[in-house]
């Protein structure tokens, strides 16, 4: 349970970092404090909570859970602009959703990847 939770947290590093997503500007407003000292580590953050959650997928051999976590990283590398790293995650995550039967999220991985490579 511990890793999901570090996923989660991951993803919402990654989003914040990335500027993904909607916020009204009253939300916005209401927590200027908190996004003004989470932002400039919102990347660095994301990277260490999705790794630790990787890292634990991997030691219990929750395969399609560390598929999805893969897939954050790649996401988190293609925002830094680290195509290598983004490929690298990308591929791994769609290694582990084909060994999971993950066609779904596995054709999903698959139009990253194309993006990636500009085709």
């Amino acid at each position: 349970m511990y890793i999901f939770h570090l996923a989660v947290l991951g993803d919402v590093y990654r989003q914040l970092g990335s500027g993904e997503g909607k916020a009204s500007l009253g939300m916005l407003a209401r927590n200027v404090g908190f996004l003004l000292r989470t932002i400039p580590v919102a990347g660095r953050r994301a990277e260490q909570y999705l790794t630790q959650a990787v890292e634990g997928a991997e030691r219990i051999g929750a395969r399609g859970f560390g598929a999805m976590t893969h897939v954050s990283l790649g996401k988190l590398a293609v925002t830094r602009k680290q195509p290598g790293k983004a490929r690298g995650h990308f591929l791994s995550a769609l290694a582990l959703q084909e060994q999971c039967g993950a066609a779904t999220l596995a054709k999903e991985t698959r139009a990253a990847l194309a993006q990636l490579e500009g085709r």
